[in-house]
């Protein structure tokens, strides 16, 4: 039977979660720049001077969000990847991705996987010697309990 007249339309469904997901199959160039399509068109985009590393469910996602809501912090919103999936794409590529920023605003990304990449930490400091880390992590017994 078709729904009665007063019943509010439904919402489109949400994306699926797990394999299918960006995080996990790995994000495309397209959704980077499908990403970044909500920056202004003034400022500059400039390397981040902060990312978020992390555990699985660790709570990067949360963190991440968290930091956005201050006007001052201008974050790409999916994970670009590059210090462990696209280093050979060199660093304008990832320049591209970032978000475009102000003077006096913080450019940060949010990539958990750097936290268990060994290449990480000397690539990321190659590029900037005083770039900010911020750990997402929580107590080891509880994480395999909710596995």
């Amino acid at each position: 039977a078709p729904p009665p007249a007063c019943a509010a339309p439904r919402p489109p469904p949400r994306p699926p979660l797990g394999p299918a997901t960006p995080a996990a199959r790995g994000t495309t160039d397209e959704e980077l720049s499908r990403a970044g399509s909500t920056t202004p068109d003034y400022g500059e985009k400039r390397l981040p001077q902060a990312l978020i590393i992390g555990v699985k469910k660790g709570g990067t996602r949360a963190l991440l969000e968290a930091i956005r809501a201050h006007p001052d912090v201008r974050a790409v919103g999916v994970e670009p990847h590059f210090f462990d999936r696209n280093y050979e794409k060199g660093l304008e590529w990832y320049r591209n991705v970032m978000p475009k920023t102000l003077d006096g605003q913080i450019t940060m990304e949010k990539t958990p996987s750097y936290f268990v990449t060994n290449e990480a930490p000397k690539r990321i400091h190659s590029m900037a010697k005083d770039t900010n880390s911020l750990l997402g992590s929580h107590e080891p017994r509880r994480r395999s309990s909710t596995e």
